[in-house]
């Protein structure tokens, strides 16, 4: 997600959270105004009101019913949420009692006001749900290219030629210099291919090595200054990590926490991220994959084709993933 998709999202977000405090207090408030039939037509607004928010917990594909099941155990764990828990049994209270009364006096305005306490309770409960919907996306989502970031990070593999191609280094920059870095199966094409596509915008490479790839960082930075003159890119920063066992998914992610701290948040935000997840071993893209479950990160990747040409894609990973397969990790 890019930034201003971002500034949207907190937008919605702060501004269900403040609906879901202001609603039913603005009901109870209305209540004591109305009577008769103005009640009738109150119900009704709170009817439509709720048809518009199903429409938007469907289009996020929110499940309405593991929520309630959530609110009825009291299984929240925010302040708002113990306010939304507290609002909906106070409504579904206040409900049961006018209904009450309209079966023993068969009074027309206590439905009524038993409707709208009911539809309060319900409306105050969806609200925040949509709130949430900020930090729990309903899954991941794929597109076909990733948007351009300032800072990106990638892990180098050895260098070598892949699927029965052979080349050395001086193959590897007649391929940049002939703009076929796409077709190329040289290892160090992936991220090479993540730079070039993220200029402009491009400001700090982040190169995450491992004790072997780091005695071939010198050659990677020559061909980095050759590709940085055929493109033109002399402004981008190039960072290396200290060198960390590519087989240890603790000291990925210690490394990649302290880059973060140190080459990045000083200066750049969560949405200024992306990280190539196609180099280094399976472990390391591991520990890619898990430091991107922030909103605003980005993963991007090489397309596993058979063809000659492959795309660069991304995906969004959201934290409803893990919730998916680890549901009781909400709390």
């Amino acid at each position: 997600m890019g930034g201003l998709r971002l500034w949207k999202n907190r937008f919605k977000y702060f501004l269900l959270l403040g609906l879901t405090f202001i609603y039913p207090l603005t009901v109870v408030l209305v209540i004591k105004e109305l009577s008769g039939l103005y009640n009738t037509r109150f119900a009704l607004t709170n009817i439509a009101l709720l048809l518009l928010l199903y429409i938007l917990v469907k289009r996020n594909r929110i499940s309405i019913g593991k929520f309630f099941s959530r609110v009825i155990s009291g299984n929240v764990n925010s302040c708002l949420g113990v306010f939304t828990i507290i609002v909906f049994f106070i409504a579904l209270s206040m409900s049961t009692d006018k209904f009450m009364i309209w079966l023993e006096r068969d009074d027309f305005n206590s439905i009524t006001l038993a409707a709208i306490y009911l539809l309060a309770g319900i409306n105050t409960a969806i609200l925040f749900i949509l709130s949430q919907s900020y930090f729990y996306k309903e899954g991941s989502q794929q597109y076909d290219k990733p948007e351009q970031k300032k800072v990106l990070i990638v892990a180098l593999s050895r260098f070598g030629y892949v699927k029965g191609a052979k080349g050395d280094r001086e193959t590897f920059l007649k391929e940049i210099r002939d703009n076929k870095l796409d077709e190329s199966k040289c290892t160090w094409a992936i991220p090479f291919r993540s730079i070039k596509h993220h200029i402009p915008k491009l400001e700090k490479v982040i190169v995450l090595v491992s004790s072997e790839t780091d005695k071939e960082f010198n050659n990677f930075k020559a061909i980095w200054e050759e590709f940085q003159k055929y493109y033109n890119t002399n402004k981008i920063k190039l960072i290396k990590s200290n060198p960390v066992n590519f087989n240890s998914l603790q000291d990925c992610l210690h490394e990649l926490h302290r880059l973060l701290r140190v080459e990045v948040f000083p200066k750049y935000k969560d949405e200024d991220i992306s990280m190539n997840i196609s180099s280094g071993t399976a472990i390391v893209s591991a520990a890619m994959i898990i430091a991107s479950v922030k909103e605003g990160r980005q993963v991007e990747y090489i397309e596993q084709t058979n063809t000659e040409k492959s795309k660069l894609l991304s995906v969004n990973v959201s934290v409803q993933d893990i919730y998916y397969f680890y549901p009781e990790l909400k709390g």
